[in-house]
Formats: structure tokens, sequence, C-alpha cells
């Protein structure tokens, strides 16, 4: 369809001289030259205004300074047309019909532009989730889903019918059509819900929670054991932590409640837990090792929560210990002593004779007051999962600290995609009560699956509405997977070449407890290089079941079990099929086991060794081995089985092995420095004098992913 028409088609529609439109365009658009231009729309608006603001345009034939009557004007156009007319091409059939369809087609795009236009303004504003499809997104703004994929494309956006988009991107296309927007978090919005409104909350004194941090064996949980009266630390596998313990202590000076946090570098995650539910943090450091890694990285999770910081130096009662070192270590991460001028308390402990013990207490206890803690016990509950596991006999059993709320038995809960009533409640102790207040933690059971360590626990108002809840964040989890699993033909291929070039071990992860597993799964990510990795396929907390002993048999994969074992239907797939299983209960024998197995699918590296030089120092003839070279090892030793290289000006001219080793009549396999021998080369007859031959032997080097 023509859009643009030049000054003598335009002179024809308005019945004007061409040369007195010519002139008039040339005042507003000077580049404009000859009356066969073509003109754009706006200079074409721009021509009519100028028009009707002179009220009198140059017309064909008639004087400026003498405007016509109308009935002149009248007469003049039909002259003016009956001049022109004539010089029209007379159209045929054909033409007429590509006009009349060029007009229909200019009618139908008017049309729609007006109908989305008219759509676009009287819509109300669009709610944009999290993730939208395009039908969904066109069914909102009230426009064909085709329509809207036609806008994707326009401004460089592949997108199909149900491919899920991004908030961002559905708000920049919505903008880009006029719509207003307003932004929805998540569809299971707890606000929305209302899951509980209180107008009077009733606040009172809570627990002081106290999380102990530190390097592994600095004696965390061994403090724990003598302020608890209890032998935790015997039970634990290979005398460490493995995952957070929550326990409850009775002190002359109130209820406080501790978290225990592992020590291995592993366990990242687990301490920044720690750290985040915490009011206190009591950072252990031994006397005899000083600040360590761990020591480290427990004091910026401690500082990034913002939460105080107690130094108790443990160990304190061995000979030797040097604790102005440690407060000097303590100072370059920003913990100045009291007695340095500085806000932090450093005291000196022994966690197995009690020294210091109680002083310890009472600065938790005066830290406590001074961060005068409290808690609404009738607001909504709101608590943080510990830690989570599978029980065999109980099903989902979670360890949750209470931070807001009173949690009570049959309460619904929501955590993550997990729900359900609360069935039991346990204490630190084992002991069944029937609830839990703030800055408490409790063991509960009830939940549909186990969520995730570090998840917020909810109260609400019915299983229904949990149901609900858990089901739009599933959907949403959904999503989010498939947005990111989206990627480009380069990225696919890139992948694969990737995987041919790399020795890929494939494990599926079970564990006893959900840090634990988070813990294993974040140390294996961290092993492998360019020539190995390892690709975790499946993991969950519990007993290994008989689908993941199947998927490892069709994966070709090992199973990892970490505190756990089969169930018997698995037992019988593992010895059907021969699986490669793994039992641990001490992260640092899993990360050393594996380490040694992925190790072993890489390929020795083939190393050249020079075991020594011999030089030429005359030619002999043989009957049985022709040219023979007369010899003397300058450097090192020569082998019968060595590898060698002739060497002539620096140059090497040929490589291969050794025909014959002679000491004077005798056939020798070794010959040491400063030794004459003769030497045949096989398959070579050109060596002279002076010429170097390099003996070396080839060596095999397993390659370690350090």
């Amino acid at each position: 369809m023509k859009t643009k028409k030049t000054i003598i088609e335009i002179a024809k529609l308005i019945k004007f001289d061409p040369n007195e439109l010519l002139k008039t365009l040339r005042s507003i658009n000077n580049q404009i030259t000859s009356v066969d231009d073509e003109i754009t729309n706006e200079d074409y608006k721009n021509l009519l205004i100028q028009i009707k603001k002179n009220k009198q345009p140059a017309k064909q034939n008639v004087p400026q300074n003498k405007p016509p009557s109308h009935k002149k004007f009248v007469s003049k156009k039909i002259e003016f047309k009956k001049e022109v007319a004539p010089e029209e091409p007379i159209k045929d059939q054909d033409d007429l019909q590509d006009d009349l369809e060029d007009k229909k087609m200019e009618e139908i795009s008017k049309q729609k532009q007006e109908k989305v236009k008219t759509t676009i303004n009287n819509k109300k504003t669009l709610h944009i989730n999290e993730f939208m499809t395009p039908k969904e997104l066109a069914h909102q703004m009230g426009i064909k889903v085709n329509d809207l994929i036609k806008q994707f494309v326009q401004m460089g956006m592949m997108i199909t019918v149900n491919q899920s988009i991004d908030q961002d991107t559905c708000i920049l296309v919505a903008e880009e059509l006029g719509f207003k927007v307003k932004t929805v978090q998540s569809s299971e919005n707890e606000e929305e819900y209302q899951l509980h409104h209180f107008d009077d909350l009733i606040y009172e004194n809570r627990n002081v929670v106290v999380t102990i941090m530190g390097h592994v064996d600095h004696g965390k949980t061994t403090l724990l054991d003598y302020i608890r009266k209890s032998r935790v630390q015997v039970k634990e596998a290979g005398g460490i932590t493995q995952h957070i313990g929550a326990y409850q202590v009775d002190t002359s000076n109130g209820k406080i409640t501790f978290l225990d946090t592992p020590g291995h570098e592993a366990f990242t995650s687990m301490r920044s837990r720690g750290a985040n539910v915490t009011d206190i943090v009591v950072l252990i450091v031994a006397a005899d090792d000083g600040l360590m890694p761990q020591t480290e990285e427990a004091i910026k999770h401690a500082q990034a929560a913002e939460v105080p910081i107690i130094v108790a130096i443990n160990k304190c009662d061995k000979p030797g210990v040097d604790l102005e070192k440690i407060k000097t270590q303590l100072a370059n991460h920003s913990l100045t002593t009291e007695e340095w001028g500085g806000d932090t308390m450093v005291l000196p402990i022994s966690a197995k004779t009690g020294e210091g013990v109680n002083e310890l207490l009472e600065a938790i206890s005066l830290n406590a007051e001074l961060l005068e803690l409290k808690a609404p016990i009738n607001g909504p509950v709101k608590a943080s999962v510990i830690e989570s596991k599978l029980d065999k006999g109980k099903g989902p059993v979670v360890t949750i600290l209470v931070e807001s709320g009173t949690l009570k038995l049959s309460d619904i809960v929501l955590c993550d995609t997990a729900y359900g009533r609360v069935r039991a409640i346990m204490n630190d102790q084992g002991q069944q009560i029937k609830e839990v207040h703030p800055g408490s933690p409790a063991e509960i059971t009830g939940f549909s699956s186990v969520p995730n360590a570090g998840s917020t626990v909810m109260v609400v108002k019915n299983e229904k509405q949990a149901r609900e809840i858990a089901s739009a964040r599933i959907t949403k989890e959904r999503q989010a997977q498939i947005a990111e699993k989206q990627k480009s033909l380069h990225d696919i291929f890139s992948e694969l070449k990737s995987d041919q070039d790399t020795n890929v071990l494939k494990v599926i992860v079970k564990a006893d407890v959900h840090g634990s597993m988070e813990a294993i799964i974040q140390s294996l990510n961290k092993i492998g290089n360019q020539d190995a990795k390892i690709q975790v396929i499946n993991e969950g907390v519990g007993s290994i079941t008989e689908n993941d002993a199947t998927l490892a048999a069709a994966s070709d994969a090992i199973i990892i079990g970490f505190n756990v074992r089969p169930d018997a239907q698995a037992r019988k797939v593992i010895q059907t099929n021969k699986t490669n299983i793994f039992y641990f209960n001490i992260i640092y024998d899993l990360i050393e086991k594996i380490t040694n197995a992925l190790e072993g699918l890489i390929a020795p590296k083939i190393e050249e060794q020079i075991i020594g030089y011999a030089e030429v120092k005359d030619i002999f003839r043989s009957s049985k081995f022709g040219e023979i070279a007369g010899s003397i090892v300058v450097e090192g030793i020569l082998k019968k089985s060595a590898h060698i290289r002739v060497i002539r000006n620096d140059i090497v001219i040929y490589q291969g092995r050794l025909e014959s080793l002679r000491h004077y009549q005798q056939d020798v396999d070794l010959v040491k420095n400063g030794t004459e021998c003769g030497i045949g080369v096989k398959d070579y007859t050109d060596i002279k004098k002076n010429d170097r031959i390099e003996a070396y032997e080839l060596v095999e080097r397993k390659v370690t992913l350090s």
C-alpha cells in the first residue's frame, strides 16, 4: 500500500497548481526540489496547515492580489480539473481492483489499531505475577495472544505461546502497549490470605538465643556438654557436630537457648543459619590453635547478622598458651577486647574442667538484659527451621526455633511447599509438650514433606488455605525451573561438547538430615576441574529407596548414604545391578573418598623423564647391527629399554629406540656416567661423529584434582 505521494498527486487531490504547491512546500522543507518528489505524511500535514493559515492559497491562473468569488473559485476548479484530467493514466480493471483491496486493508488496519487503543484505554491496571505465559498476559490485556507475540517479536524477543516469562519482561511489554501495571510477588501472598490479624499484641520477655560457633575441634560441643551436664559429643561421629543442635539450659539467670553449629568447612550455610536466628554469638577459639579458617568465617557470619559477639578462649588450662597472640588476631578482625579499649568481651575458659564457664553464662545474661528481648506471644506464629529429617516411623521431623507467637498442638503449619497439622511437639530432652513460646526450640512432626533448613514456618487458618499456598509455591518453583532451563542452541552444544571432554561422576546423595545433605552437595560441587567433575543427579533426606537404586542403575551413578541405609527393596535392586554404594558418617571421609574416586576417572599424564646423554666419538661397522656409534656417557645413564633422540647441532634429527647397547664385547642393559659403550640405533644409519644421544623414559603420573 502506497503511503507517500508526489506533489503532482496531491495537487490533483486538492485541485491546486503543482508549482505553487512546490513553492509552499519548499518554505517548509527545502530538500524538496521537484513536483515529482514524494513527501512524507508530516510534510503533508504541515502543507495543509499552511494553506489553511493563508486562507488564500495560490491557484492556477488566479492573480494573488484579487481573490476570486465563490463562483469563479468553483469554475476555476472545474477548469483545472479539465486540464489535469486528460493527463491521468486510464486504469484497467486489475488496477482498480488493487486500489479497492488497498483501501480495504487500510481500513481493516485502522479498525484493528482503534480496537487495540480502545481496549488499552478501557482496560484496568494489569496485575503482573513473577512468571506469566503470553496466553495469561494477553487474557488480562483483552487482546489476541498472536498480537502479543508479534509485539514480543518487534521488541527482539522470540517467545512461544506457553513459554514462562519473567516479571520484568512482562512489565516492559505491558508498558510498551500503554498499560499500567501492578506487580504481584506471588499468588500465595500471605497478606492476601489474611493469615492472622491481631489488634492488640501482647509482648513478653523471651529467652535469649545463643549460637556457639568456631573452628572444628575447638570445643564447642564440649562446652555445651558441661553446661547441660550431658554427653552429646561422644554421640557425634568422629567427635564433630554433623548438624545443628538446639538445646535449652536453665541457669541462675534464667533460661538460655543454645544452638551448636558444625565447625567443618563444608557446613558454611549451617553456620550462616545459626548466626541469622541468634541474639548473641559465642565464638570459641582454642588457645593452642588460635584463629582458624572456620573461626574467621564464623566472625564474618556474625558481623553480617549484626549480633553481639562474646569470645571464649577455650583450653586455657593447657601449658604454654599465648592469650595475647589470640587477642591480637581478634583485633585484626575488628574484635578489640575491653582491656584494649574495645567492646568485645573475651573470656578464658576450659570446657573440660568448667573453669570460666560461670563467668561466660553471666556475660551472656548481661548482654541479654541490655538487648531487652521481647516478642509477641499472641500474634502470628513465626519460626525458623533449624534442621529437618525424615524419620521412618514419625515421617518428616523438623527442629524449629520459635521467634514470635505461640505454636500449639494441632496448629496448621506451612513451610516452603510443605504443610500439615502439628501432631507432636517435643523439647530438646525428648519430652512431649503442648506449646512452644518465643525463643524456645522444639521438634515437631506432621509436615507433608521435609522442608528446607533455614526456611520460615508459619501458622495458617486451615488446611485448605495451606494446601492452596503450597500448590502455588510448587507452580512458581516449576515455572522458575522452566525459565532457567530455556537455553539457546549454542548453550546446548557448548554443554554437550564440554561433557564429551570431561569425565563425569554421577552421584545420588541421601542423608539423615537436610542440613547434612546441603553441606555434602555444596562440598561435592567444589570438587572437580576441567578434566573431571561431579554431577548430583538426585538428593533427598531419609533412607535409600528402590527409586534411588533404580535411578542409579539406569544412569550409571554411585549412591552416597550419609547416616542412612537402603530399605529391603532397594537392597535387592542394588545387588541385582551391582550398583556402587558408599556409606559415611563423617564428612571428612566422604570428601576424601569421592575425591579419590573422581581422580580415578582421569587418565594419568604421560611425562618424559630424561635419564642421560651420550656423545658419539666414532662410527664402526658391525656385520650383525650395521653402523655402531662408539660413544661415552657424559651425563646420567643409558638404558637399552629407553627411548632416544639423536641431536646434531642442537637440532633433533631422529627419535626412536635403541637396537643394541654393548660395553666392549658384552650386551648390557645399562651404562653409567663416564663409561664407554657401543650404541646401535634402530632403523637409522645416518648417525655421525659428535652427535649427541639423549635417552629418556615415559613415566605415568597420576593426575590430582588440586
